[in-house]
C-alpha cells in the first residue's frame, strides 16, 4: 500500500493539468518575419520576438529598392532566406544573426526571379524561380546550384511545398502548366514528375499547393476556389469540391493531415476572406473569417489548428487613414482575432513566416 500512495497521487497530479503540446511542437507563433512591398515595389523586411506584440522594419541596409519580395521563410530564431525579385532579375538574402543584418547570396548566373524559397535547417535551403529554376544549397547558402529537370518544363511558378530534410521532396504549383500543372520533384531531385489534375477550366494551370507531409497535400488551380487533395503522394488528385468562389487562393498553412489554413484575395475592391477547412469523411468543411474587411489576404501561416496569423494589404475600399498593410492573429481557431500594429507607412503586407511554423 505504501508504494501505491505516491503513484495515485501522480496520476491525479497529471490529470490535473492541461496536456502539453507534443515533443518539438510550439504551442504558439513567437519569432517570425514578414515580408511587404513599398509604393515603388521595394521589399521591406518586418521582425517580432513576441508573437507580434512589437513589429520592428529591419533591412534598411540590404539594398532593396527595385526589389520586390517574393517569400520569406523562418529557420530558427536567428536564420533567415528571403527570396526577391524584379523585373529580370532574383536575388536571397539571408541572415543568421536574427536580421541585426541580412546578406546577398550569390545565385546562378541568369536566374530570374527567386519566386519561393524554403529554409529546412541552418544549412539546407531550396528555393525556385519564377520561370522554373530550382536552387539548393546544403552549405547555409554559401553555394545555391541549379538542379536540373531536363525533362520537365516549368512555365510560371506560384507556390512551392518542401518536406523532408534528407530526401526532400517538393511540389511545384505551375500557374501555366494546365491540367498537368502540378510538378512532383523525389529524392533531392534524383526524378520528376507531371501530376493530372483535373479541373474543369482550360487555361492556366495549379496557383497554389500545400503539403502535411510527402503524401498528404492539397491544391487549388488557378482563379478557383476548388479543392484538391492528394492521399498517395500525388499519384492521384481528387476534386473534393468548392470552398469558395472565384478569384485565387494566395496561401495555404496545413497543421494536420485533414485540415488547412488559407487566404483569398478577392481584388483590388472586394478584399478578402480567411479560411480553416476541415476534411470530414471525404468532405472539406470551411470556417469563413474576415475579421479586417476591405483588405485583401496575401500570407498566412500556423503552428496548428487553433493558432494563425495572415497578412495582406490595403484595397480601394479601406480609408484613406488606415495603414497600407494588416496583420490579423488568431489563438482559438478563428473564433476571435487581434488586428496587430504594422510599424511602417504606406507598406502593402505580402508573406509571413515564424519559427516552427508549417509553412
Amino acid at each position: 500500500m505504501k508504494n501505491r500512495i505516491p503513484l495515485v497521487l501522480f496520476v491525479i497530479l497529471i490529470g490535473s493539468f492541461p496536456l502539453l503540446p507534443a515533443c518539438g511542437e510550439p504551442a504558439e507563433l513567437k519569432t517570425g518575419w514578414i515580408i511587404g512591398r513599398d509604393s515603388s515595389f521595394s521589399c521591406v523586411i518586418l521582425h517580432t520576438k513576441d508573437g507580434g506584440k512589437h513589429w520592428t522594419v529591419q533591412g534598411e541596409d540590404a539594398g532593396l529598392l527595385g526589389f520586390d519580395g517574393m517569400d520569406v521563410s523562418a529557420v530558427d530564431e536567428k536564420t533567415a532566406w528571403i527570396a526577391l525579385g524584379s523585373d529580370n532579375a532574383g536575388r536571397i538574402i539571408h541572415t543568421s544573426d536574427g536580421g541585426k543584418s541580412w546578406t546577398d547570396q550569390q545565385v546562378p548566373e541568369g536566374v530570374g526571379p527567386v519566386k519561393q524559397i524554403r529554409g529546412l535547417s541552418r544549412k539546407k535551403a531550396w528555393a525556385v524561380g519564377l520561370r522554373g529554376e530550382v536552387l539548393r544549397t546544403v552549405d547555409g547558402g554559401l553555394n545555391w546550384v541549379l538542379v536540373p529537370h531536363p525533362d520537365i518544363t516549368i512555365n510560371q511558378v506560384n507556390r512551392i511545398a518542401v518536406r523532408g530534410k534528407k530526401r526532400t521532396e517538393m511540389y511545384i504549383a505551375d500557374d501555366e502548366g494546365g491540367k498537368q500543372g502540378m510538378i512532383h520533384m523525389f529524392d533531392n531531385g534524383a526524378s520528376w514528375r507531371r501530376e493530372f489534375v483535373d479541373y474543369d477550366y482550360d487555361n492556366n494551370g495549379v496557383h497554389m499547393v500545400g503539403a502535411f507531409s510527402k503524401k498528404v497535400a492539397f491544391c487549388f488551380p488557378w482563379w478557383r476556389g476548388t479543392l484538391f487533395m492528394t492521399t498517395d503522394g500525388g499519384e492521384s488528385w481528387e476534386n473534393l469540391g468548392d470552398i469558395s468562389g472565384p478569384n485565387d487562393i494566395d496561401d495555404i498553412c496545413s497543421p494536420t493531415e485533414n485540415s488547412f489554413w488559407a487566404v483569398q484575395n478577392l481584388g483590388g475592391e472586394s478584399g478578402g476572406l480567411i479560411f480553416f477547412v476541415r476534411i470530414v469523411d471525404g468532405t472539406p468543411e470551411a470556417k469563413r473569417f474576415n475579421p479586417a474587411p476591405t483588405y485583401k489576404y496575401e500570407g498566412i501561416t500556423c503552428v496548428n489548428r487553433k493558432n494563425a496569423i495572415a497578412v495582406g494589404g490595403n484595397t480601394a475600399s479601406t480609408d484613406p487613414s488606415q495603414p497600407a498593410g494588416v496583420i490579423v492573429v488568431t489563438k482559438d481557431g478563428g473564433e476571435s482575432w487581434e488586428r496587430q500594429e504594422v510599424p511602417v507607412e504606406g507598406v502593402s503586407l505580402w508573406k509571413v513566416s515564424f519559427v516552427g511554423d508549417r509553412f
